[in-house]
């Protein structure tokens, strides 16, 4: 009972958010939003409001789309997916990105190419970031299990040299 509470409360709140966007973007709408929507939702401040709009989303798409979802699995949606599991990487070139994209944009004299290519090209380069850091991910974990399975065939000795103490790093070596 409480988690279909929560459902709808959920459910309400991003009805009321698209409200009231939908009510800004009317000309004969605007004047019916209270002012004091204004501020709390404003892009510059993450704000309780747009906070708990985010979370809204959040629980719903986590209450409604299943993990099995057979378009999770598909190969359109993998490029997403990579930088959803490398946000951090994809988020700190997306910064450098718009910085570069802004300087383009303005740079160029205003065309619909170039409003169109900046964008593409941002999003086709962290889609390919997100894709490297995965694949590096991959690689980096296959040269783990490489080296630790020959280590477990041929485990170092202390007859063969291999262990002793001029052979362990000092504090001022690097390892």
């Amino acid at each position: 009972m409480r988690l279909r509470t929560v459902l709808a409360a959920a459910a309400a709140y991003v009805l009321f958010g698209l409200l009231v966007v939908i009510a800004w973007h009317t000309p004969h709408l605007a004047p019916y939003v209270p002012e004091w929507l204004e501020h709390p939702l404003s892009k510059t401040n993450l704000g309780v409001m747009r906070l708990a709009h985010f979370l809204a989303i959040a629980i719903l798409v986590d209450r409604l789309i299943p993990a099995n979802w057979v378009p999770l699995t598909s190969w359109i949606l993998r490029p997403v997916i990579n930088c959803g599991q490398h946000s951090l990487e994809v988020f700190c070139l997306g910064v450098v990105l718009a910085f570069a994209g802004y300087v383009a944009v303005v740079g160029t004299p205003s065309s619909a190419t170039s409003q169109i290519l900046v964008p593409v090209l941002g999003i086709g380069a962290m889609m390919v970031l997100g894709a490297l850091v995965s694949w590096y991910g991959t690689v980096r974990i296959s040269f783990r299990t490489v080296a630790s399975e020959r280590l477990a065939a041929h485990p170092p000795s202390a007859v063969s040299g291999d262990v002793g103490p001029e052979r362990q790093p000092t504090s001022l070596s690097v390892a």
